[in-house]
C-alpha cells in the first residue's frame, strides 16, 4: 500500500526511539526488513542516527530462524525488531535461548500473545516491548514494556502522539 508519511513524523519516531531505548554506539541492530517496508525506518535510521552498528541479514534467509539465531549470536546483536510469529519461531528453534547479547526485543505487526511474551520473559534478561500502530502513524504510535507479571497491552502513546480508544460502535471510551 502507498502511504505518505511526513519527514517530521519520521524524525519524531527516530528521536523518540533513540531516547526511549537508549540506543548508542555500543549497539548492534539486526536489519531484516526491505527498505520499502515501514519498519525499515526503525531498523536503519534509528541505528544510523545513534551510531549503532547495522547487522544486515541476507534477504533470502529472513524466514530461516536457524540462520537468524546464528547471526544474532555471531554478530552480538543487541536490538531485534520482529513480528511475534517470528519470535516464536526463533524461540522454538533455539530451545528458548536467544542470543545473550540481546538488550531489547521489539514486537510489532501482529498481536503479541500473552503466553509467548511470558515464554520469552522467563528465559531472557533482554527487555520486551509490544509496539502498536499502523503505517499511517509512521510505523507505530504506542508502546508497552512487558514484564514477567504483565500481559501485553497496546501501551501508551510515544512522544508527540495522542491516541483515542473507541468502543465497538466507534465512539470514544
Amino acid at each position: 500500500k502507498g502511504v505518505a508519511v511526513e519527514h517530521r513524523a519520521i524524525v519524531n519516531q527516530v528521536v523518540w526511539k533513540r531516547s526511549a531505548f537508549g540506543l548508542g554506539a555500543d549497539d548492534a541492530v539486526m536489519v531484516k526488513t526491505a527498505a520499502t517496508f515501514d519498519l525499515s525506518v526503525w531498523e536503519y535510521w534509528s541505528a544510523l542516527l545513534s551510531g549503532a552498528r547495522l547487522v544486515v541479514a541476507a534477504p533470502s534467509r529472513h524466514p530461516d530462524p536457524g540462520y537468524l539465531n546464528r547471526l544474532l549470536a555471531a554478530e552480538r546483536v543487541t536490538t531485534l525488531h520482529l513480528v511475534p510469529s517470528m519470535l516464536e519461531a526463533l524461540l522454538t528453534e533455539s530451545g528458548d535461548r536467544l542470543a545473550g547479547s540481546l538488550r531489547r526485543v521489539l514486537a510489532i505487526g501482529e498481536a503479541l500473545p500473552a503466553g509467548l511474551a511470558q515464554r520469552f520473559r522467563t528465559g531472557h534478561r533482554a527487555g520486551l516491548w509490544n509496539l502498536y500502530g499502523p503505517t499511517e502513524t509512521t510505523v507505530w504510535s504506542t508502546t508497552a514494556v512487558i514484564t514477567r507479571s504483565s500481559a501485553p497491552t497496546i501501551g501508551r502513546p510515544i512522544a508527540n502522539t495522542s491516541i483515542r480508544i473507541l468502543d465497538p460502535r466507534g465512539e470514544l471510551t
